[in-house]
C-alpha cells in the first residue's frame, strides 16, 4: 500500500494559486466592470481553480 502524507509541494502551488486572488480582491481599481467578461472563460476559470485544489 502506497503512504499517505502531506505534500509540501501541494501546498506550495495551492498558495501560489489562492494569494494572488485575495491580493486582487483585497486591492481591485474602483473603474473596474465585469460586464463585457466573456462568461465561458469565467466558467473555465472556475472550473480550472476547484480542479487544483
Amino acid at each position: 500500500m502506497g503512504h499517505l502524507g502531506f505534500s509540501y509541494v501541494g501546498l506550495i502551488f495551492l498558495l501560489m494559486l489562492i494569494i494572488p486572488n485575495f491580493l486582487w480582491a483585497r486591492r481591485q481599481p474602483k473603474e473596474t466592470h465585469f460586464q463585457n467578461e466573456n462568461m465561458l472563460l469565467l466558467v473555465f476559470e472556475r472550473a480550472g481553480q476547484v480542479l487544483v485544489t
